[in-house]
């Protein structure tokens, strides 16, 4: 009968350190799934947050960017002002166009 009776406490001790031993795995277990939402989401905030740091620097990159244009537009409109009026040389096909139409307005007279 005691041998009866130690061998039922080896099994009721196998049994209790399995159920431990799976009660502790599915503890660690269920800390590390929190932990990893946990970081899924810190990710996402900082994510979130460098993506919104980035479209305010290209905002006000492309805001800089259309101002300079705006500015040396300007400045190349000023200067092309400022030049002497510009005398353009006639075409060839122009030229030979002009010989042209004086010639037929002189066959008409």
């Amino acid at each position: 009968m005691a041998k009866n009776r130690i061998n039922e406490l080896k099994q009721q001790l196998v049994q209790r350190q399995t159920e431990e031993l799976l009660l502790n795995q599915a503890q660690e277990r269920e800390d590390v799934e929190k932990a990893h939402v946990m970081e899924y989401q810190q990710f996402n905030q900082d994510w979130d947050q460098q993506m919104m740091q980035i479209e305010e620097e290209h905002g006000s990159a492309i805001q800089a960017l259309e101002e300079k244009h705006v500015r040396e537009l300007e400045e190349n409109r000023q200067t092309l002002e400022n030049k002497l009026p510009l005398t353009f040389k006639n075409s060839a096909e122009l030229l030979n166009l002009k010989k042209i139409q004086i010639q037929l307005a002189k066959a008409k007279e």
